[in-house]
């Protein structure tokens, strides 16, 4: 049989379990009982049967005890949620129960007094919250809540340490850092209590606390110790790093601070592989080269430390770099930081795209290898991009020393390179220095196409060396940006990033503005035209007028000045379109038509363009177009066009029958409007009808009766329509009657609904 505690004690004892004055002896009683009592609710759980952690695992899942704590994982300020489920229900808990590897965590209390205890629901569920106890060590700990035959579980959890931050995050040996750090113990802001301290070493409980580098302690005077903590928990302290094996192997170490209450602190340094950074690179035979190594063990002057390094340069014999030949560079001075800077000749002797190497030997016998790796032959042009014309730099490395520059032996495409004292340039021949180099300024040749060219280096002996070049190609914009054939625009260009001396676009030679790859001749642009030194123009011109033009969608211009930039831009044309308003109406009404996109007229031009206009195939109007090849006119719809009918409305430019654009105008069914479309018997209403064939006499019935004209007589007119005035008949009954008109009677030609009021 199993009895819960609750049901062992009689109702009246519930109010004396918290009362204060029975709690000094209620605990032994009930302790007493516990014992007694759970000693039958889980047989065989007693102190000899400690099982070993993973089967202690086992047995509590079995039983279906249960601890979590949210978050699981956390640093030291943080506060923490442990739960607890499968404790008997309404159980108290001892508060020495809970540890976190091994550090005894506050449980607070349920209820006053020193007896009081957190209290399980009647679920057997306890939640409570607290904090990280002192003591405990970052990392992976286990939280476990043991309570002697009731009760044993535990969880792992992640404490993080605290994030330290270091004055560099790359270290050397002997360089000097700061360290701080946030969320140590605090110290207490009373007088005449001891602060909070991390000493050198420690003889007490915790023989951890202290600092450590890769695992090594760290001792005076690398650190002035005692490392004071502040009221906040605060650590700043200066160090000098140690030279260990940590701290000479390249890759990641750690630094920690650990204080008394175990709070830890922790930040991964990097030590650094030497490394050798130069000015030149690639490097080449008998250059004087800018360089600077670091991750070097650095010189301490508070330790009375200066390390200088021996540098000796290992050139390859041949090619297999196998063999080295060593020439000395000299001594140098390490700084604080662990680095050397200064500048070495690169050996005469050394050969093109060879393996070399650069020895340091430190004050202590270690050594560093570093490779150098020399360039091999190479031309270079800056910038790698411009206009036909525009001066560039152009740099060959690895020529054979004192070695002239051949004739020829330079060009952009096919195309030479300008080179001094050849073919006319001004200067000296060029020959290469005492490190096999030479540079000189040249241009962009002209004739040379838009886009990428190699710019090549015949090298003495056979081979082609290249860089890669870009010819650009200036922007033309037009105004306006859509034309039609004869209207004028006006061209300009866009600036160029480099400047030069003034040129022009000629009308002559190569210097032309093209269009479609055809030269536009002086009667169309006005030549010489005037190039700014950024290369902007301005030039206003009329568009050519041809068939051929006419049926394009746009035009292709080009310009090429006398420094031979070219420029290129489109001018799209406009699209004859016509318009047609209304597009329905009755014969005879007015019509009107627009048009745009045909050729443009020009004052003063020697011809004037005009288009012819047919409707329904028959030719209507002529008219002249304006400066932007645009008309507008009308004319009325003939009286011969057909009722029902749709009819081409044709705009031809005069002369030019393939330029020609057709629309539709539609003149609707025969039929009569009625004002207004109810009356009284003996009112008067207005018939308007359209549409019917030319002169007819018309008669108009309402339901069963004929109406007396107003008018005389109805008549239609030329155009097919008619307008008079009726009397609808004072013999219709009230309703929805038909209104018919017949032209002549009996042939009925439109009918429409008419209401009797």
């Amino acid at each position: 049989m199993t009895l819960a505690i609750d049901e062992m004690l009689p109702s009246s004892c519930y109010p004396c379990f918290y009362n204060i004055n029975l709690m000094l002896y209620w605990p032994n009683i009930i302790r007493f009982s516990l014992v007694l009592v759970l000693g039958v609710l889980i047989a065989g759980v007693s102190s000899d049967s400690l099982l070993a952690d993973t089967d202690e695992d086992h047995f509590a899942q079995s039983k279906e005890w249960k601890v979590t704590v949210s978050p699981d994982s956390f640093s030291y300020a943080d506060e923490i949620t442990i739960a607890m489920s499968g404790l008997p229900r309404n159980f108290p808990l001892d508060t020495s129960s809970v540890t976190l590897g091994g550090a005894k965590v506050y449980v607070p209390g349920h209820g006053e007094g020193p007896y009081a205890r957190p209290v399980s629901d009647d679920d057997g569920i306890l939640v409570f919250k607290t904090n990280v106890p002192d003591g405990v060590s970052s990392g992976s700990q286990h939280l476990r809540v043991e309570i002697e035959n009731i009760f044993v579980s535990r969880t792992l959890v992640d404490v993080r340490p605290l994030t330290l931050r270091v004055s560099s995050s790359e270290i050397v040996p002997y360089q000097e850092v700061w360290v701080v750090g946030m969320g140590f113990t605090e110290s207490p802001n009373n007088r005449g209590k001891r602060p909070e301290t991390i000493n050198e070493t420690t003889l007490g409980w915790n023989a951890s606390s202290g600092i450590t580098i890769g695992g090594i302690r760290v001792l005076k005077p690398y650190i002035q110790f005692p490392v004071m903590l502040g009221s906040n928990g605060s650590a700043f302290f200066k160090m000098v790093i140690p030279e260990l094996e940590s701290t000479i192997t390249p890759g990641q170490v750690e630094l920690k601070v650990t204080d008394r209450e175990g709070r830890d602190g922790v930040a991964m340094l990097t030590v650094p592989t030497p490394k050798l950074d130069l000015a030149n690179n690639p490097s080449y035979p008998g250059e004087s080269v800018n360089f600077e190594i670091s991750g070097l063990p650095a010189s301490q002057p508070g330790f009375n430390i200066n390390n200088v390094v021996n540098m000796t340069y290992l050139y390859a014999a041949d090619v297999s770099g196998t063999k080295h030949i060593g020439v000395t560079i000299g001594p140098f001075a390490v700084s604080e930081t662990g680095s050397i800077s200064g500048r070495f000749d690169v050996p005469k002797a050394a050969l093109l795209s060879s393996p070399n190497k650069i020895l340091v030997v430190g004050s202590n016998g270690r050594n560093w290898e570093l490779a150098h790796h020399l360039g091999g032959r190479s031309i270079s042009i800056e910038p790698n991009s411009g206009f036909q014309g525009d001066p560039v730099r152009i740099t060959i490395k690895g020529m054979p020393i004192n070695h002239h520059l051949a004739v020829g032996s330079v060009l952009l495409g096919d195309t030479l390179m300008k080179v001094p004292g050849y073919f006319g340039e001004p200067g000296p021949r060029l020959f290469a220095s005492d490190s096999g180099s030479l540079a000189f300024g040249s241009e962009v040749p002209t004739g040379v196409s838009v886009g990428y060219h190699t710019l090549g280096w015949n090298v003495p002996g056979g081979g082609t060396i290249g860089a890669v070049f870009y010819v650009m190609e200036n922007r033309l914009l037009f105004d306006p940006a859509s034309a039609t054939p004869g209207e004028i625009v006006t061209m300009t260009s866009d600036a160029h990033a480099v400047k030069t001396q003034r040129r022009s676009i000629s009308g002559s030679g190569d210097s032309y503005v093209k269009m479609d790859n055809f030269r536009l001749a002086h009667n169309v642009v006005n030549y010489p035209v005037s190039v700014s030194a950024d290369g902007t123009f301005e030039t206003t011109f009329r568009v050519p007028i041809s068939k051929g033009i006419a049926a394009k969608d746009s035009l292709e211009f080009t310009t090429v000045d006398t420094a031979g930039r070219t420029a290129r831009g489109t001018l799209y044309l406009k699209r004859e379109v016509i318009t047609i308003t209304p597009l329905e109406s009755a014969r005879g009404t007015r019509i009107t038509v627009e048009g745009t996109g045909f050729i443009s007229n020009v004052s003063g031009a020697d011809s004037s363009y005009r288009v012819l206009l047919s409707y329904g195939g028959a030719q209507i109007k002529s008219t002249i177009l304006d400066a932007s090849g645009a008309f507008k006119t009308s004319f009325n719809v003939p009286v011969t066009a057909e009722v029902g009918s749709e009819n081409p409305i044709t705009v031809e430019l005069e002369g030019w029958p393939s330029v020609r654009v057709v629309s539709n105008h539609k003149v609707p069914e025969a039929g009569v409007q009625v004002i207004p479309d109810a009356a009284l018997p003996g009112e008067y209403i207005e018939l308007i009808g359209t549409g019917f064939t030319r002169f007819r006499p018309v008669t108009i019935g309402i339901g069963h009766l004929w109406v007396s004209n107003s008018d005389r007589f109805l008549k239609t007119d030329v155009s097919g329509g008619f307008r008079g005035t009726v009397e609808v008949p004072r013999g219709l009954s009230k309703g929805l009657v038909r209104l018919k008109v017949y032209a002549p009677y009996p042939t009925e030609v439109a009918s429409v609904p008419f209401r009797v009021r």
